[in-house]
């Protein structure tokens, strides 16, 4: 019933009400029964043929156009005039309310409309009138279900949509996001990275790169294990995700490797960014594993307007090379030329 085209088919007559709810508005010989119907077809017919016998005795010998008839041939004729009249009288009161009963049902079974339903002899109190009933509260019921039915599958649709909405947006979340520091990852970074740079130079702003690379991870890792190593990640990422606005983006390369993009930040300030997440994350590293080995951050800065890079990878190829000559001079430094 996916074509129905009401869900409230029971407008006109309440699908629960009983017979005697209905208020005939229809002829009084639409209100008999069936049995009465026949039973009084049948004694009619029987008072038709003594009629026809009492007749036929009584005009045997007529004469009818000159001619002498016996009572044989008026009873004849009589009778079949009779006969037709009552099956005439039949086909009227009691064939032709089932023959458009059923033409209705069958047009209430091809539209499935709830006009079609009201259309249905309902106030008649005869055979064709209970059937239209029962037809009207079966009916009415699968309409009613079929409409609940649409509604629930339409509502559960939504909810599938919007689950795999949200699974979508998740998973792409994830494929851009580290797992541990909940940082941007490589892949980010490679999406991002050229289009910070053509903004800022549509808008003649500079663009500050940072790496990081954390000072004797390795030894943190072999000593105290990765679990405490895991545990340096997410303090420096902490750090990075507090000290950075809005629109920068910090990024977990890989390992013990970070990089934050600075749009509209200075090589100078990049540079005093650096050498405050230094000394935090040495204080805070020293206060939680002061027995442990000493872990430290290097830096390397490096930015569009002071560098005359033209592309975002050959900025950060610079920054990353100021990192390890940091290294190369003793570690927990930053190198900013």
């Amino acid at each position: 019933m996916s074509q129905l085209q009401s869900p409230n088919p029971t407008r006109d007559v309440p699908a629960h009400a009983s017979e005697g709810d209905y208020r005939p508005r229809t002829h009084l010989l639409d209100d008999a029964p069936l049995r009465s119907k026949v039973a009084l077809m049948v004694v009619t017919g029987v008072m038709v043929g003594i009629g026809v016998d009492l007749l036929s005795q009584r005009l045997d010998g007529a004469v009818v156009f000159g001619r002498e008839l016996p009572g044989t041939v008026i009873a004849l004729v009589t009778f079949l005039v009779a006969s037709s009249a009552l099956i005439l009288v039949g086909q009227w009161w009691i064939a032709a309310p089932f023959d458009r009963l059923v033409r209705q049902i069958d047009r209430v079974a091809e539209r499935r409309s709830s006009d079609d339903l009201s259309a249905l002899p309902l106030t008649r109190r005869d055979e064709p009138g209970r059937i239209a009933r029962a037809m009207h509260r079966v009916t009415s019921i699968a309409i009613r279900h079929n409409y609940e039915a649409r509604q629930l599958r339409r509502t559960l649709d939504d909810r599938v949509r919007q689950a795999t909405e949200r699974a979508t947006v998740q998973l792409r979340r994830m494929a851009l996001r580290d797992p541990l520091t909940d940082l941007g990852n490589r892949r980010f970074l490679d999406l991002q990275l050229e289009k910070v740079i053509h903004a800022a130079r549509e808008s003649q702003t500079d663009v500050a790169v940072l790496a990081i690379d954390m000072d004797g991870f390795k030894q943190v890792n072999d000593a105290l294990g990765h679990d405490c190593g895991d545990e340096l990640l997410v303090l420096l990422a902490g750090l990075l995700k507090a000290c950075t606005r809005h629109d920068d983006l910090a990024v977990r390369l890989g390992g013990d490797e970070f990089v934050v993009i600075m749009p509209g930040c200075d090589h100078e300030r990049a540079a005093h960014l650096a050498d405050s997440l230094r000394n935090m994350f040495q204080q805070q590293t020293r206060a939680a594993h002061d027995d442990g080995p000493v872990v430290g951050l290097s830096a390397g800065v490096a930015s569009i307007e002071k560098d005359q890079q033209d592309t975002g990878r050959a900025l950060l190829k610079l920054a990353d090379q100021r990192l390890y000559e940091a290294k190369r001079r003793g570690k927990a430094q930053t190198c900013s030329s």
